[in-house]
């Protein structure tokens, strides 16, 4: 009986709520065809779609824990978003000090 016990349980799948559909609603080919800037914009805009659904029901009916796991993934990727303008800005202004701005205007 327990070894049937033992099989059981390791036969049992916990699905982890953490694939790119579930996070963004967003099939991750789509993000393929989009730079990391965009990318990262359009995978925030998702989440935000998807936690707005999670948002309506009552209170004490919604699920918690995909909303917890959402909100993390467009914290994260905001973060990303601002460390990309940070070191953009940076690259921008060396090019400004060295004088070597190759921009067409």
């Amino acid at each position: 009986m327990e070894k049937e016990e033992k099989e059981e349980k390791e036969n049992i799948h916990i699905p982890s709520f953490s694939s790119t559909e579930e996070l963004y609603g967003i099939a991750p080919k789509e993000l393929g065809q989009l730079n990391y800037k965009d990318a990262l914009i359009y995978k925030v805009q998702g989440a935000k779609k998807i936690l707005i659904e999670l948002l309506e029901p009552h209170f004490m009916d919604r699920d918690t824990y995909k909303i917890n796991k959402i909100n993390k993934a467009i914290k994260f990727n905001l973060y990303l978003l601002k460390e990309l303008e940070e070191k953009q800005e940076k690259q921008e202004k060396e090019i400004e000090k060295d004088g070597t701005n190759t921009r067409t205007m």
